[in-house]
């Protein structure tokens, strides 16, 4: 790897499943401490699970981040618990049918 993330603060959006879930197994990996995001509860304890068995140091923080003040409460409560958040993925998905 050309680059050192032991570590680090990751939060992913959108990471409770698909890529975002990928992102988070492969930078755990490398030793980050990654911070999954997502809305749905069950996606998210499910991802945990799979993550933790395989060993990985995660988390999980459930917002919307389509809402600002869910947003600035999480994100301050994030940097309360572990620090600063070193990288932000913002892999989260949103779709609006009209």
């Amino acid at each position: 790897m050309l680059f050192n993330i032991k570590g680090k603060i990751i939060l992913i959006t959108g990471s409770s499943s698909g890529l975002g879930l990928v992102f988070a197994q492969e930078l755990a990996e490398a030793g980050a401490k990654v911070i999954i995001n997502g809305t749905n509860p069950e996606k998210l304890k499910n991802a945990i699970g799979l993550l933790s068995q395989k060993g990985y140091q995660v988390t999980a923080c459930k917002f919307d981040i389509t809402n600002a003040d869910e947003v600035k409460d999480n994100i301050e409560l994030i940097e309360k618990e572990y620090g600063n958040i070193d990288v932000l993925i913002n892999n989260a998905g949103i779709q609006q049918r009209t």
